[in-house]
């Protein structure tokens, strides 16, 4: 899920000037929060090793979930069959 969010990204504008490791923690943590909703999903643990606490991640995690709820209809569709499980 945290690579599919990733690929998303590339093809967003705005995302262009953001922090490579912000976007990856960011994507991690929502896909935490998608996959895994009982346990929290920003952990003292990964705070501490990327160095990004909750409130640094929540506007790309914003920007994020707005690109998977328009990813049915957006027009790149190459990751779309890449990612289905069989």
């Amino acid at each position: 899920m945290t690579k599919y969010i990733l690929d998303l990204t590339l093809t967003s504008d705005e995302f262009i000037f953001t922090v490579p490791s912000l976007m990856a923690s960011a994507a991690v943590c929502l896909a935490r929060k998608i996959l895994v909703s009982e346990e929290p999903s920003w952990t003292l643990g990964l705070s501490y090793f990327s160095r990004y606490a909750m409130n640094d991640l929540i506007p790309c995690m914003q920007s994020m979930l707005d690109l998977l709820i328009k990813a049915p209809d957006c027009k790149f569709q190459v990751g779309e069959n890449y990612y289905k499980k069989e």
